[in-house]
């Protein structure tokens, strides 16, 4: 008992800090006891529930910026099932009881959401934005509306999106939170239509400026990422690389290896729209090595449709076609379907693809790809092709 509570105090004095200038001085502190935080955590959810639920929400701030190993995920999901049982009642959960709930479900439904796995956490954050709802707490909404919003895009919807992430950025000014309302506006940006210019530099500038404030690396590092992002999409690349480079490389000191990756794969889009497919191709065969690693099958499949594209400029068709398809058995299979910005993209290159292919070939080599495993398809993706193949 003596355990654990030393080492809930320690997750929850992280907490605000996780979010604040201090960020990665805290990292290496929870990094050096990460295995006493697991047992502390296991240990509590057989125990002591309520002091483990407390102890998994302030924990899901480190995870952010982490992988968690496949026993502290076991223990998380456990968290997130103890947390459910405690507002199911009987007795009756309390206003704080059901604060906490959200707050757990909602950074949950977040992590969930940014590992490539939305379909699990779409769930958890419905249930988190009922709890909030119904105490009407900031330090419940916030989490709460911020899951609900990313799981959103991340499911491959196009409506309400804005909106929610409009709320957060709204409640947060109020709250002072500038970690939330950096991560929001970021989110807003890098998800509207291309069309909607003057509004995603408004936000931007918010988000921007909420980084800077908090000092937070993290945020500072996201909104390099979404603003590089923006002007890549927009056609500026020389600003684009600058700070996309500058994305990869804070994630990097921070230790954050996924949002790293997801630097490095916007590097290389940007790249490819360039017209660079040599030094786009390289990008990618990096990049996706590193998804196949930190096991995101969505991202997987994300880097074989932009390797296709790029081979669909090269001319080299049918290996294009047999990546589309092995990346739509891949997203099936795993229930992680496109953005919409992603699927934009895809639309446009598989009409290029058709028109050069033929319907009838172009359907044969799909099917062919849909049927290779990931493995096979990742082979195929960072072989040197022949020419035209």
């Amino acid at each position: 008992a003596r355990h654990l509570h030393f080492f809930a105090a320690m997750a929850e004095a992280a907490s605000p800090e996780l979010r604040g200038p201090s960020m990665v001085d805290w990292l290496d502190r929870l990094d050096a006891e990460i295995e006493n935080l697991g047992a502390a955590l296991e240990w509590g959810l057989e125990s002591e529930s309520e002091t483990a639920i407390r102890m998994g929400a302030a924990l899901l701030d480190y995870w952010v910026a982490r992988q968690p190993s496949p026993d502290n995920e076991a223990r998380l999901v456990a968290a997130v099932g103890a947390a459910r049982r405690m507002v199911a009642g009987p007795p009756e959960a309390t206003v704080d009881q059901r604060a906490l709930a959200a707050r757990l479900l909602g950074k949950a439904a977040l992590k969930w959401s940014l590992s490539g796995r939305a379909d699990a956490a779409a769930a958890w954050a419905g249930e988190a934005l009922d709890l909030a709802m119904s105490v009407d707490r900031p330090d419940a909404l916030i989490p709460a509306m911020l899951s609900k919003a990313t799981t959103t895009i991340f499911t491959g919807a196009r409506d309400g999106i804005h909106g929610r992430l409009d709320d957060v950025v709204r409640l947060a000014t109020r709250t002072g939170d500038d970690f939330s309302i950096a991560f929001a506006a970021s989110g807003i940006a890098i998800s509207m239509n291309a069309g909607d210019a003057a509004a995603i530099e408004r936000l931007l500038s918010v988000g921007v400026a909420a980084a800077q404030r908090s000092g937070n690396p993290h945020v500072i590092a996201l909104t390099s990422l979404s603003r590089g992002t923006l002007l890549a999409r927009s056609g500026q690349y020389e600003e684009a690389r600058i700070l996309l480079h500058e994305a990869v490389e804070r994630f990097a000191e921070v230790g954050d290896e996924r949002l790293a990756e997801a630097a490095r794969s916007e590097l290389a889009h940007l790249v490819r729209r360039s017209g660079a497919l040599d030094e786009a191709l390289a990008l990618y065969r990096v990049s996706i090595g590193g998804w196949v690693r930190s096991g995101n099958r969505g991202a997987v499949a994300h880097q074989l449709e932009s390797i296709a594209f790029a081979l669909v400029a090269r001319g080299a068709v049918d290996r294009a076609a047999r990546l589309l398809g092995a990346a739509s058995a891949l997203r099936e299979t795993v229930n992680s379907p496109m953005t919409a910005v992603e699927q934009d993209e895809h639309d446009e290159w598989l009409g290029r693809l058709r028109g050069a292919a033929g319907a009838a070939s172009l359907e044969d080599a799909m099917a062919t790809g849909r049927r290779l495993s990931m493995t096979e398809a990742v082979a195929l993706a960072i072989s040197s092709p022949e020419p035209g193949s």
